[in-house]
């Protein structure tokens, strides 16, 4: 078994932007934070300045409960940069509010990810102090 763990050091991310402050707020206290258009309710994420839906700039943050199922993904065995590990899980989470985020997957074996399986949030912090989302396979019930 090859317990998957986040990278170490230094990750590929995008950088804090004018539109981001609130989302890396968020992931410092361990708060998946996305948001929610007051027009017409779509949930939006990654951060920005319109809706997708109905392009209205009425957006606030909101606070996700973290939970979801993953979509996809793909077991990954080159490493992008010797911080990461390999084998390492790539895969798109449909969040239980409406909106999908690119995650790595954490805390299981490789071989156990499935698309459809229930999965939730948990942050590491990387080298430049950002807290980053990534996601586990939850505990059966």
């Amino acid at each position: 078994m090859t317990l998957l763990r986040p990278p170490t050091g230094s990750v590929v991310r995008t950088s804090p932007s004018t539109l981001t402050p609130v989302f890396w707020d968020g992931g410092a206290r361990g708060v998946l934070l996305y948001q929610c258009c007051a027009g017409c309710t779509a949930a939006i994420f990654d951060p920005a300045d319109r809706c997708r839906r109905c392009l209205g700039n009425n957006l606030a943050w909101a606070e996700s409960a973290g939970d979801g199922s993953i979509a996809t993904w793909s077991t990954v065995w080159r490493p992008v940069i010797p911080s990461y590990d390999v084998p390492y899980v790539v895969a798109i989470v449909g969040v239980d509010e409406g909106y999908q985020i690119v995650t790595n997957i954490v805390g299981g074996d490789h071989t156990e990810v499935r698309s459809g399986l229930r999965v939730e949030v948990t942050f590491h912090t990387d080298d430049d102090r950002f807290a980053l989302p990534y996601f586990r396979l939850r505990s059966p019930t």
